[in-house]
């Protein structure tokens, strides 16, 4: 199951944070409890990422807090964000241990300041035991720019 999650924000000049909003974080704890009643796996889609300290203040997710502790009551198996241009994994909290959650750069990125270069993950999303297992192709932009290639894999297991 896809949960989609709009972060957009209007903001100052120079800023670029984004926040979830108090009646999207209720519309989300139902949702997610729902689907899990329904013991499907659920993916939440987000731009700003979650993840403490994985962009600058001006550019967080100001409610990141509030969006973990929904994540943490009512669980989910994976999180999916953008927004830095950067590669990133981390763990979130939930009720049966932790759900990975993976940041890519934009699929039409160039590298520069230390942002990474056009990247995008094939997800492979199985059953595996009381729990799931989620297989990662990662293909990155080749050196010609003119198409992607395989940069490798890696899998994760998430508990049910």
């Amino acid at each position: 199951a896809l949960v989609g999650i709009s972060t957009a924000a209007p903001t100052p000049a120079l800023s670029a944070a984004g926040r979830v909003g108090a009646d999207q974080l209720a519309r989300l704890a139902t949702q997610l409890d729902e689907l899990g009643r329904r013991k499907l796996f659920r993916v939440v889609l987000i731009h700003h990422p979650p993840l403490p300290g994985a962009a600058k203040p001006s550019k967080q997710l100001t409610d990141a807090a509030a969006f973990r502790a929904i994540i943490a009551r009512c669980g989910t198996e994976l999180v999916l964000f953008g927004h830095t241009h950067v590669s990133a994994l981390g763990r979130l909290k939930t009720p049966s241990g932790s759900a990975p959650a993976i940041g890519v750069p934009s699929a039409s990125a160039r590298p520069h300041h230390g942002k990474d270069h056009s990247r995008y993950h094939l997800y492979r999303i199985a059953p595996d035991g009381g729990g799931w297992r989620v297989d990662v192709e990662v293909r990155g932009v080749g050196p010609s720019l003119d198409r992607f290639a395989d940069e490798g894999r890696f899998d994760l297991a998430v508990p049910a």
